[in-house]
């Protein structure tokens, strides 16, 4: 296009900052409203600051099903700011003050075309009826400026006194940079450090990442942990089926130090002692079998449902027809207790010690 397009958005406080009656304001900032009653919005007039100022396009995020919306989009060199804003001027004086203004009329149109308005100062007037039970709401509206026409590409003979074709060729300008927009954001959907929301969500599928993975990251950490993910794809992807992925893997998703032990790595030292192969195995399974420790967190071990979790999650690594178990250890090991050392249990020898109407707590000997 021969002229870089500009957008100014009233959404968020922006919208609240313009006037309303009959709406409630929900949270998100968004207008609510019933059909039951007449209801209006009027934007903040917008200053281009420069006279004569061609525009180009409206759109409304506007839900209004069974609602009458009535749309009043106009522009003047003349600013009425002071007049719009004043609180003892009814809703009803104000639609008629900006209908004697250069004005187009849309009703039930989210998207509009201003090409024939020229001003300084753009106006916005929205107005709302329909159904007692009819309900609508209103988050937000994009405006862009100045004029840009495909025309300007055409010969002059297309260019003179040539309304119809100009709206005719409007459509496809409009699918056109509606695309180019798209293409210009797309660094920034596929950058996963700046992208948010869905664009994140998409991203990571992109990259390949297990949509239980995707379930878990935004449950446990939000994007954040998602971003880490993502960011460690190529080691996930590359390693899997070994025991360093399951370690990063548990790191990545739930900042736990995971340890994991294999059949062979307990199994070599059954062989020397096979009276042990009974319990080892209530313990560890069988072959196929790997396991997981998991240290308790805060003084409480994961539930049920949070293990099943964990354990979809990891299992998405393991080699095809391996099984997986979580083994949760509590810091101390009691009586009758598998003990671990250097997990829940610790060789000591106890030495003796005076207390002065102190408490202690821990494992002491106390002579």
């Amino acid at each position: 296009m021969k002229q870089k397009p500009k957008y100014v958005n009233f959404v968020g406080a922006r919208l609240v900052e313009g006037q309303y009656r009959n709406m409630c304001l929900k949270e998100g900032d968004i207008l609510t409203g019933k059909g039951s009653q007449i209801s209006y919005y009027i934007a903040p007039v917008f200053d281009s600051r420069q006279e004569q100022e061609s525009w180009q396009s409206l759109h409304l995020e506007l839900d209004s099903s069974a609602c009458r919306v009535t749309v009043l989009a106009a522009a003047s060199d003349e600013e009425y700011t002071a007049v719009l804003n004043n609180p003892e001027m009814s809703f009803e004086e104000k639609e008629e003050l900006i209908r004697t203004l250069v004005c187009i009329e849309k009703v039930n149109t989210n998207d509009i075309l201003l090409t024939n308005l020229c001003g300084r100062y753009f106006y916005l007037l929205i107005k709302v009826q329909g159904q007692t039970d009819a309900q609508f709401s209103f988050s937000g509206a994009k405006m862009e400026f100045p004029k840009n026409t495909f025309l300007e590409y055409f010969p002059e003979v297309y260019r003179q006194g040539n309304d119809f074709f100009e709206r005719y060729i409007s459509v496809f300008q409009t699918l056109y940079l509606n695309l180019e927009k798209e293409v210009d954001t797309l660094p920034d959907r596929l950058d996963y450090e700046k992208a948010h929301g869905e664009d994140l969500i998409a991203l990571a599928e992109w990259a390949g990442l297990h949509k239980v993975w995707i379930t878990e990251a935004l449950l446990h950490g939000g994007e954040d942990t998602l971003r880490r993910l993502i960011a460690c794809v190529n080691e996930l992807q590359s390693a899997k089926g070994t025991c360093s992925v399951l370690k990063l893997l548990m790191k990545l998703l739930y900042d736990r130090d995971a340890d994991v032990l294999e059949y062979y790595k307990w199994f070599e030292y059954i062989e020397k002692n096979p009276q042990l192969l009974t319990t080892y195995r209530k313990l560890y399974g069988k072959e196929d079998t790997v396991s997981i420790f998991l240290d308790e967190e805060q003084g409480k071990l994961p539930d049920r449902e949070e293990t099943l979790r964990m354990q979809k999650a990891a299992a998405q690594v393991l080699p095809i027809g391996t099984k997986l178990r979580m083994i949760p250890i509590r810091k101390n090991s009691h009586l009758d207790t598998h003990c671990y050392l250097g997990k829940n249990s610790r060789l000591a020898s106890p030495a003796g010690m005076q207390t002065d109407q102190v408490r202690l707590y821990g494992n002491l000997v106390l002579r």
